[in-house]
């Protein structure tokens, strides 16, 4: 067994048993399938696929990302998925980014789909495209589900922070979110952080223009309204990093920012932009 099985099983010691026979039942269930051999016939179309993604992924940007929130990961990793299902329609994808530990370390991982339809052929082996040549949302993609590992185990504990503001997420906001699948307020605080991120490390990375269009998608058409309020206390993060050496040890400041407001003014702040 793998040592990061044993690495699982000492600090979940009742996992055990689970991980167990779902590794037992993916193991018969690759044998009967002859899962081995489909993924050698259809070498080709995984190596396209993988060629595709490899032109847009951002990997500079991951120096970036560690300097802005003042701590690394042993390891990236990206896994692509050919065969996720995505709805019709342009610019539809799925991904999540998992944080994984092993005894080495911890790695930040990423999981996404195609996001570009292909018409239905025969074969895998008639494919010329994979459904992965989009570099707008690969570059999208790099920041974003990487970013969630440099926010998530620091936000997440902090329950009584979030539950003190939950009444901002009122129904104007909810309904503003509602393209992004933001169903509650501890995710809509994450994820505001977490697209925070993407705008100030484009910035970091001296790309206006990446950070404006960021801005403008991320406000104007995904209803992250509280950006600009975010991205004003991050400037003094920035400023004093001797003082904030990382990401979380500002966390308490952004959560002043919400303690600030009240439903009120997220309401306001969510007409103000819908005119604009």
């Amino acid at each position: 067994m793998p040592s990061y099985s044993v690495f699982i099983f000492s600090k979940f010691p009742l996992a055990i048993n689970s991980v167990r026979e779902l590794t037992d039942s993916l193991r018969s269930f690759y044998r009967f399938a002859k899962v081995g051999k489909y993924l050698y016939d259809n070498k080709a179309f995984y190596e396209g696929a993988l060629d595709e993604v490899q032109k847009y992924v951002r990997v500079k940007a991951f120096p970036f990302m560690e300097k802005y929130y003042g701590e690394k990961f042993y390891q990236y990793s990206l896994y692509i998925m050919p065969l996720m299902p995505i709805t019709p329609g342009e610019d539809n994808y799925r991904a999540f980014g998992p944080t994984m530990h092993l005894p080495m370390g911890r790695v930040s991982a990423m999981v996404f789909s195609s996001s570009r339809m292909l018409s239905l052929k025969s074969s895998l082996k008639n494919y010329a495209k994979f459904g992965f040549d989009n570099p707008e949302v690969t570059h999208f993609l790099t920041v974003h589900e990487i970013g969630h590992s440099f926010v998530n185990p620091h936000v997440l504990p902090m329950q009584a922070e979030l539950d003190h503001d939950t009444a901002l997420f009122t129904s104007s906001l909810k309904k503003a979110l509602e393209s992004s699948y933001i169903s509650n307020w501890q995710i809509c605080v994450v994820e505001h952080l977490v697209r925070l991120g993407e705008i100030r490390i484009a910035l970091a990375m001296k790309d206006t223009a990446e950070a404006n269009r960021l801005r403008n998608l991320h406000i104007k058409s995904f209803g992250f309204v509280l950006l600009p309020l975010l991205e004003k206390k991050m400037e003094v993060y920035e400023a004093n990093r001797d003082r904030y050496p990382n990401f979380n040890s500002f966390l308490p400041e952004i959560f002043l920012v919400f303690h600030s407001l009240t439903p009120k003014d997220v309401d306001n702040l969510v007409a103000s932009f819908a005119t604009q």
